[in-house]
């Protein structure tokens, strides 16, 4: 199965931010982040809504706080990374997919993968506050179908940069309550850009 590959050599560039925005219990409360994510030059300078209390470096989001006993919730942990929103190689290498400057639209691009892995492809769009992305879920086709994992990668498109994440265990479709896709996309959606300077207080 085609798997996503992390980009490395990545540029910390700042601390984050965190700013509770609302606190009616411990478990309640909603942490605004803010960071910067520079990967090879580009920079993506983001809020983020964390109601899962993770950590988010310039790199990666991780949290366990979504354990519960008897089920299989496991750890959340998306690797991050900045493009350039021109890089239509990397776009297709991590969504199968590509962007439609002319129409102003993304498109499912699967060329280049088994018809087995075109099945077990799914692309859906993803709407941020600022930014329109897209992303996609990849199933293993390998192994015990019992512990076969579900990958997935989004990428929101903020011209002249996208921020792009993926996790290669997002889920494991046999397993009951198995599938941290929600918590995941939850996150997404509550990213922003800032346009101009991060301030840090």
């Amino acid at each position: 199965m085609r798997r996503i590959q992390f980009l490395a050599a990545w540029l910390s560039v700042i601390s984050t931010v965190t700013i509770p925005i609302a606190a009616v219990s411990a478990e309640s409360v909603v942490e605004l982040k803010k960071i910067v994510i520079n990967t090879d030059g580009n920079v993506c300078p983001i809020t983020i809504k964390d109601p899962y209390h993770g950590r988010l470096t310039a790199t990666r989001y991780v949290t366990n706080s979504l354990y519960k006993p008897g089920s299989h919730q496991g750890e959340l942990f998306l690797q991050l990374s900045c493009i350039s929103s021109d890089d239509t190689e990397q776009i297709k290498h991590m969504l199968s997919a590509r962007y439609d400057e002319r129409r102003q639209q993304w498109k499912r691009d699967v060329d280049g993968l088994l018809p087995v892995e075109q099945r077990t492809t799914h692309n859906f769009p993803v709407r941020a506050v600022n930014s329109e992305g897209f992303a996609v879920t990849y199933d293993a086709i390998n192994g015990d179908p019992k512990m076969r994992s579900r990958a997935f990668a989004f990428c929101l498109r903020h011209p002249p940069v996208m921020l792009c994440g993926s996790s290669t265990q997002i889920a494991r479709p046999y397993y009951k309550e198995s599938d941290l896709l929600p918590f995941a996309l939850t996150l997404v959606r509550s990213i922003s850009f800032i346009d101009g300077p991060l301030k840090t207080n």
